[in-house]
């Protein structure tokens, strides 16, 4: 099915709206941890993606136009996948007990392709016969699932609580005045986002429309 005129634009909005979400949320992730524990903010920020997704399902059941429920949805659910990031080596290297972050963070990745590999196919077998929107609903409760038992139940090593930033989006700036290698490293990370995120988050609506 060839997308409506100007479709495409608004999906761009969209990611737009998603990916600066993210931007902006991600150098507090620190202060939050700072403050409750690195596993207590893990927790909030999923419950708050789960809830932000879960209401944007609710409403396109509803009735509510996709894209509108979808670009009031996106800043929240981006600052909430924002945060999970920095989270998410700390929380791999508690549960897997791994010495080196490196080493959890690889068998992090491995657990996730295959859930991702599976989980896809799954996905795809099932809104095929139900509403997308069900989709976004039943990763609301999953995300809430997880989000559940990281909270309920402790790792054999906490992970450490991180030190306070005073000002978290001037250290960041200023760490890349004074640090030449951070400047290419971010450079190469901002253009492999640039030109590789967008192809790979819209990899199914385009596969489906070739």
């Amino acid at each position: 099915m060839t997308p409506r005129p100007g479709a495409w634009t608004w999906l761009g909005i969209f990611l737009a709206l998603l990916f600066l979400g993210m931007a902006c949320s991600m150098p507090y992730a620190p202060t939050v941890a700072s403050r409750s524990g690195v596993r207590p903010a893990y927790a909030l920020v999923l419950a708050i993606g789960a809830l932000a997704y879960g209401a944007v399902g609710i409403a396109m059941l509803g009735g509510v136009p996709t894209m509108t429920a979808l670009l009031i949805a996106a800043p929240i659910a981006g600052a909430s996948s924002g945060m999970t990031g920095p989270y998410e080596t700390q929380i791999s290297k508690a549960y897997f007990t791994s010495e080196t972050t490196a080493h959890a963070y690889a068998l992090l990745s491995v657990v996730s392709a295959i859930a991702f590999g599976v989980g896809g196919i799954v996905a795809g077998l099932t809104l095929t016969h139900i509403a997308p929107a069900w989709g976004l609903v039943i990763d609301a409760v999953l995300t809430a699932v997880l989000a559940i038992t990281v909270a309920v139940t402790a790792p054999p090593i906490e992970p450490t609580v991180p030190r306070r930033p005073d000002r978290p989006f001037h250290n960041v700036w200023q760490a890349l005045a004074t640090n030449r290698r951070l400047r290419w490293t971010t450079a190469l990370g901002a253009s492999s986002a640039f030109f590789l995120a967008p192809v790979l988050t819209l990899v199914v609506p385009l596969a489906e429309d070739l």
